[in-house]
């Protein structure tokens, strides 16, 4: 009984409604004018266009150049494919996460923030919850967006809020993951709240948990695989792994 109206879906979607969630001043739309483009790479900010239908990206063009720019919209002259575009994020910001929660009754709750600014080729390698270094009034932000984005849709489920965020402190929306995520485990770490319980417990009409403050910090690390190229590439076969056993006293999970 997870509900999850389409508004929530696609951040193209958000991006056209009121809801006080913070948005790229220079790009609030999608199908941006090339001239706002070059306005954003110009600063620090460097787009990455992203296509998307039926709610999943299809395409990620980065534009890291004036050249890049003039390509992209070489490709893409048909207003009705250039309009499936947005400008989703900066390479260079760090993004920033929300583990979110709302139940039927209107109870929300941010079970934790976290920070997956380590990754390669644009995957997620390293998670942390809480986010740390967090600037004066970022979680305040976070959470007041975050609440604001789940009400006005009135999104019931657990699901997980992305943000960017700027060297200056400003925050940017980024997009909503209407699901649980691989690296939800680090906030159920710190604060002690089942998620997949907690998801049960929605569906049953059921009051949402109230998350403790997190204790700690917990992080996860991904194992990747990938096709060895560069000097930097140090690949090799993998023949046997010793998985030490993780009980709650170790702290680790597998």
């Amino acid at each position: 009984r997870h509900r999850c109206p389409g508004a929530t879906r696609s951040t193209l979607a958000v991006s056209r409604t009121n809801v006080a969630c913070p948005r790229f001043p220079e790009c609030p739309n999608p199908c941006p004018h090339e001239q706002r483009l070059k306005n954003s790479s110009r600063q620090q900010v460097t787009p990455w266009c992203s296509a998307r239908r039926r709610w999943r990206r299809r395409g990620i063009s980065i534009i890291r150049s004036a050249s890049d720019l003039d390509l992209f919209f070489a490709r893409h002259t048909d207003a009705e494919d250039l309009a499936a575009y947005f400008v989703e994020r900066s390479s260079r910001l760090p993004p920033l996460e929300t583990q979110s929660a709302r139940d039927s009754l209107g109870n929300f709750h941010v079970i934790s923030t976290r920070d997956c600014s380590v990754q390669r080729r644009n995957q997620k390698l390293v998670e942390e919850a809480p986010a740390p270094f967090l600037p004066e009034g970022a979680h305040e932000t976070l959470v007041n967006a975050s609440r604001a984005l789940f009400e006005h849709v009135d999104y019931v489920g657990v699901g997980t809020v992305e943000f960017l965020l700027e060297p200056d402190g400003n925050i940017w929306f980024l997009e909503v993951n209407p699901r649980l995520q691989v690296e939800h485990p680090v906030s159920e770490e710190v604060t002690g709240i089942d998620l997949v319980r907690e998801q049960i417990r929605i569906a049953q009409g059921l009051e949402l948990t109230t998350p403790p403050e997190p204790r700690g910090h917990s992080f996860e690390f991904r194992v990747t695989r990938r096709i060895p190229r560069g000097p930097d590439a140090h690949g090799g076969p993998l023949d046997e792994v010793h998985w030490r056993w993780a009980g709650h006293s170790s702290g680790t999970r597998y």
